[in-house]
């Protein structure tokens, strides 16, 4: 009962929190039961439990990792790489200035810290909050 009793609390900690955090254990004990079933000694069950475990962890852990690792693309981060124009001069001492990026109006500023005036064409470098970070194009 003990083992049928770990495995839910395994599951209910995986779901519960984000990341994999305990469905190993769940295996484990599920193996340690089975062994349970078939009249094996305690120390057998815990020792199935414990090798099935960080078995299990040994294995997938740096799969699970690497998957989790990976940034979710969002829309915002289409606009990396893409030509806008601008359309409220970019003043650096005022904190000031727009861009349109396909077909969208986003506040933005010089990665370099120097003005741009409206209508110049720009690249966008980064986001940082809210802000494009844009440089001018050099075929201005």
């Amino acid at each position: 009962m003990i083992w049928l009793i770990v495995f839910g609390i395994s599951l209910v900690v995986e779901f519960m929190v984000p990341g994999l955090i305990s469905i190993w254990f769940a295996l484990g004990s599920l193996v340690a039961y089975v062994t349970y079933l078939v009249h094996l000694p305690v120390g057998v069950q815990i020792a199935c439990f414990i090798i099935t475990s960080f078995a299990a962890i040994l294995c997938s852990r740096p799969l699970a990792k690497k998957l989790q690792g990976k940034k979710s693309a969002t829309n915002a981060d289409r606009m990396i790489g893409q030509t806008g124009i601008v359309t409220t001069d970019i003043d650096p001492i005022e904190n000031t200035g727009q861009v349109k990026v396909l077909g969208q109006i986003w506040s933005a500023a010089s990665e370099s810290g120097t003005p741009i005036a409206k209508d110049r064409l720009v690249t966008v470098l980064e986001i940082k909050g809210v802000k494009l970070i844009v440089k001018e194009n050099s075929q201005n």
